[in-house]
This record gives structure tokens, sequence and C-alpha cells, in this order.
């Protein structure tokens, strides 16, 4: 079989293709057969991260099997590629989404479950109804804008520390991270600043990257937060919004993300719906 028709075997109409400008640069790997036929696929994209240390996380993607008498011998052995990459590439953690029935792949690997995907059409997602001014709660003025250089002295690493870990990151490593972002189009990071008190007070990440199962780029959403001091006010709509517009204006189809069950009616009323089990790998 070709990688094409692998592509097939799972039902996906979708072919391989470089990843435009817009997108995340992706790394392939394959399994072969004995008569160098193509029996599997995964796909690994590199995400830098400012948390944790400016580390970066590993999104393992388009896992497809064409072997079913060999699935685990098969994906066990994408994954130790996958994994191995991964860590030389400096992440800290490898995130797959899967469907119900693959989970048992890989259990075995290491990946447990963590938070459910939550996938959303901005196909059919349609216009965003709310007037911008009016969904910005006065008493903050905020505004929405792409993460700048300078936004390490307006608190922005403090406001992710309310999300995860961060460890200590210096200016010079917070710029040196974000300079390595602006490198990569397929990845922007999005915040909300309070102009009066200089603050970030909202943000969330996009990672724009081919999917073959998709008719354009899929948008990951990640580390989305909202300062623990102005929640309440809509600001959680505000950068939810702002990123939905960003990624349908970058040529993505879909946006998906993982989030715990206590988030899941706020996600729901941007359109999205649970979609698949998210897995982590620790290293």
């Amino acid at each position: 079989a070709t990688y094409e028709d692998l592509l097939g075997i799972q039902g996906q109409t979708g072919k391989s293709r470089a990843p435009s400008h817009k997108g995340t640069m992706l790394s392939v790997y394959v399994v072969v057969d004995e008569e160098r036929a193509v029996v599997g696929t995964a796909t690994l994209a590199i995400e830098p991260k400012f948390t944790h240390e400016c580390q970066s996380v590993g999104h393992v993607l388009d896992v497809v099997v064409g072997d079913r008498e060999r699935e685990l011998e098969i994906v066990a052995a994408l994954m130790a590629k996958i994994t191995a990459h991964a860590k030389a590439e400096g992440c800290y953690k490898c995130l797959m989404d899967c469907r119900p029935e693959q989970v048992g792949l890989v259990k075995p690997l290491g990946f447990k479950p963590k938070e459910d995907q939550m996938a959303v059409d901005l196909t059919a997602h349609g216009k965003r109804k709310e007037n911008e001014e009016k969904s910005h709660p006065k008493a903050l003025a905020p505004r929405s804008r792409a993460l700048e250089d300078g936004d390490y002295a307006k608190n922005f690493m403090g406001l992710l520390s309310q999300l995860t870990s961060c460890g200590t990151v210096t200016e010079n490593d917070f710029h040196e991270r974000w300079q390595l972002r602006q490198k990569n189009q397929g990845q922007v990071c999005i915040v909300v600043e309070d102009t009066k008190s200089k603050h970030i007070v909202a943000t969330a990440s996009l990672m724009a990257a081919h999917h073959h199962d998709a008719k354009g780029l899929v948008g990951h959403i990640e580390d989305v937060v909202v300062d623990s001091k102005a929640r309440g006010q809509g600001l959680g709509r505000v950068i939810i919004g702002e990123i939905l517009r960003v990624a349908k204006e970058r040529g993505c189809c879909q946006c998906v993300l993982n989030c715990s069950e206590k988030n899941m009616p706020f996600y729901a009323k941007h359109g999205f719906r649970k979609a698949k089990v998210g897995m982590a790998l620790y290293f």
C-alpha cells in the first residue's frame, strides 16, 4: 500500500499534503512491512510553550494502521519514534486524542486519559452576533491582540501560572520563546489587555496543523485562562470568540481543545461538542 492508500483504509478522504506557510511544521513517520508497503503512519507537531519553564508539547496526530492483525505492534513502533523525537525537541509530554476504541492501543505505551477533546466546525459556525464593543466589559476597558514581546512586564507569566506550572521563566527566556513562536505562522497567542492596569487579563493560544481527514487546517486551542480577579465579566467569551475568529482567518475548518468536564458547558455555548478522549504521556 502507498501512503495515500493507507489513509483510505481508515475511510479518510484527505491526501498527504505539505504544510502551508500558515500551518505548523509536521514530522510524519511511517511503518513499512517486508515488501516495503506502508502499514502505519503517525504525525508529530511540536508546540513551543511558555509554561513549564518554556518546554514544548508534542501533539500526536493522524495515527492510522492498515494491518489490524499487527495493530499493537505497529502503534508501538510509531509511538517509540514519535516520543523519542518529542524528547529530543525538549517536550515534557505528548498529547493524543483517540476514539474510545483506540484507548486500549496506547494505554500500554504509557498514555493515560486526561481531558476530553471538544471540537467545533468553523465552516458551520456562522458569524458572531455579539458586538465586539458590547462584549468587552466597560469596567476593565480591555482590548484583544496578539501577544507582544513586552507582555512579560504586563504579568503574562503570572496569568499563565493560574492555569498550570510555569516554573522560573526569566524575561530573556520569554523573549527567546516569543521569537521562536514568531517564526512559525501556524502558532499564535491572543491576549486581552486591561488598558487601565496595563495587565494581561486573559489569553488563549492557537496551533494550526493539517489533519488528513479535514478539508483544511485544524486549530488546536491551548492555554485558555482568564485572570481570577476578572472572571465573571465576559472575558472568557471575548478570548474564545477572538481565537475562533483568528482560526477562521488563518484557514482552519475546525477547532479542537481539551477541557475538564466542568468547563464543557461553557465551550458548548460556542458550538463545541465532545469528540474524542484526550490522552497524555509525561516524560
